[in-house]
């Protein structure tokens, strides 16, 4: 294990860009090295819980990847992974990739990989009673869960089973357990808890928010190592039965409402240091921790080296979720409320805080249906499914994918509107962040060229040859009329684009919203504006492509 210092954490709150984690998958002691060259590939073409069921239950080694996003009715039952040796790769799908919604993801299985997807249960119909958003099932082992988004649970959002062995949890967001989903006031928005007689249980890397305890509840004869993972706006934290065994190293906690009492509570056998609890009621840092702490970590993975406390929630903020350079609204808006301290003025209110029911934050998300093609190597498997996960993590491109998928070729070019006439253009040749994308006339002006890259199949990224800067949706809004204007390079999926052949002309379609680049009113005014809307099939959504 690397060095373990002494010391509190800071407070101060950033939200982090999307980075490289410190915790990859083999940093717990589950084991991956299973997946060899040769395995089954499942492809999921369409969002629907029988596609994917048919992969979960299939037997064999496999990977199952997507060419589709999209929102996943679970038709409030659990989905299983039931057979063992499966890979789920949901960094495969396009932007803004996969939700399953009103159903459990289970692993229920042994030597499963379930990577960048969200489950966000919610009560479904009222028949989901005491469940999980994710969570390993009793007796299984060498289970890793991988940067996902586990949230609105009406029992713990995130949890491992009794009697599990090596499971590694790892780069999660897992927040908003429901506090009256039925509105019976069940108050069991827990985040996490790991099943009597689990052993070699790691949870590095992860945020929890918005949970009123079980932060992690560890039960009886359960060996689990706690690392570097932060928590924000709970009633009471880390708990534990006086037979578990368990190494807590550089987590942080902040937003404690069961003021000046230590956050980790019971009698178990421990070793914890650099810890820490900032209380904002007080002002002050409190007491982490009930139990002494051994003098030496009594388990720790081989792999896992730690980060100081004080860096924890900068980087977890950024790293953390399924798909961390491309945030859906719910988990930019956790990691935005976790950064400002959104709740600290509702410390003596928290239920106002809490969420009760999914419905007061939107409900149940509806994303739109994206899809792409993969070209799966015959080899070389495992770095190709690390490309995905780095594009999702990081900003950065896709692997190789075969190219030429689009039918626009890598290439400068002038694009005009069909209805007006008129060239897409920065207005006033502005080099500036934000400034607004309009028609004008031809004039030579590099403000009218575009360098348009396909970035994978059928996904092109626009840059202005003037300023540098990417045509997008601002804020990455998906609402009709939502403004169309240039941006520095975000990662965003509102700053990539489907090019859409359609004969002799072409849409310009938002990758993250499925509208198209519209010139407002169908006008042919020069300077009108450019906004996306849902097609309408008229020809001020249609433009032309003259290279340069």
């Amino acid at each position: 294990m690397g060095v373990l210092g002494g010391g509190s954490g800071s407070t101060t709150a950033q939200v982090g860009s999307a980075s490289s984690s410190q915790f990859g998958l083999n940093d717990g002691f589950a084991d991956t090295s299973w997946l060899e060259e040769g395995v089954e590939v499942y492809t999921i073409t369409e969002p629907t819980r029988e596609a994917v069921e048919a992969a979960f239950t299939a037997s064999g080694s496999r990977v199952v990847v997507f060419e589709t996003s999209g929102t996943i009715d679970l038709g409030n039952e659990t989905l299983a992974i039931t057979e063992d040796n499966c890979w789920v790769a949901g960094q495969t799908a396009p932007s803004p990739g996969i939700t399953f919604i009103k159903g459990m993801v289970q692993v229920d299985a042994d030597n499963c990989v379930v990577q960048h997807v969200r489950s966000r249960i919610g009560p479904g119909d009222g028949s989901i009673q005491g469940n999980d958003a994710v969570n390993t099932q009793d007796d299984t082992q060498n289970n890793v869960i991988d940067h996902c988004t586990a949230s609105w649970g009406v029992d713990e959002c995130l949890s491992v089973g009794y009697d599990t062995e090596d499971t590694t949890v790892t780069n999660c967001l897992i927040y908003e357990g429901l506090w009256d989903p039925y509105g019976n006031s069940a108050d069991h928005n827990y985040g996490s808890l790991i099943g009597d007689g689990a052993s070699n249980v790691t949870f590095a890397g992860n945020v929890w928010a918005k949970i009123r305890g079980r932060v992690p509840r560890l039960k009886s004869d359960t060996e689990t190592v706690i690392v570097n993972n932060f928590a924000y706006f709970f009633d009471y934290a880390a708990t534990a039965d006086s037979s578990a065994v368990m190494s807590f190293v550089g987590n942080g906690y902040t937003g404690p409402l069961d003021t000046g009492n230590p956050v980790f509570e019971g009698s178990p056998t421990a070793y914890h240091t650099d810890n820490y609890a900032a209380d904002p009621s007080l002002d002050s840092d409190t007491d982490f921790a009930e139990p002494d702490s051994e003098g030496s970590p009594p388990l720790w993975p081989s792999g896992l080296t730690e980060m100081p406390a004080a860096d924890v929630e900068s980087h977890n903020l950024g790293t953390a979720g399924a798909r961390p350079a491309e945030r859906t609204a719910n988990d930019e808006r956790i990691v935005g409320e976790i950064a400002n301290r959104a709740g600290n003025d509702r410390l003596d209110s928290p239920y106002d805080y809490w969420i009760g029911h999914h419905d007061e934050v939107g409900g149940y998300p509806d994303l739109p249906v994206n899809t792409h093609s993969l070209d799966v190597p015959d080899s070389g498997l495992r770095a190709w499914l690390d490309g995905w996960a780095q594009a999702v993590e990081e900003d950065g491109s896709p692997p190789d994918n075969g190219g030429g998928g689009g039918p626009i070729s890598t290439g400068t070019y002038e694009i005009t509107n069909a209805n007006s006439g008129q060239l897409l253009e920065v207005a006033n040749a502005s080099t500036e962040d934000g400034a607004n994308v309009q028609q004008w006339p031809a004039n030579g002006h590099q403000t009218q060229q575009w360098y348009v890259e396909e970035v994978t199949n059928g996904e092109y990224r626009l840059v202005n040859e003037n300023s540098g800067q990417l045509l997008e949706v601002a804020t990455a809004s998906t609402a009709d009329g939502a403004n169309v204007r240039q941006y520095s390079d975000t990662g965003c999926a509102c700053q990539r684009w489907y090019i859409n052949d359609e004969g002799s002309v072409y849409t310009l379609e938002a990758v993250h919203s499925n509208k198209l680049a519209d010139v407002e009113g169908a006008s042919t005014e020069d300077g009108a504006n450019v906004l996306q809307w849902p097609d309408t099939g008229s020809e001020n959504q249609r433009w032309t492509f003259e290279s340069v």
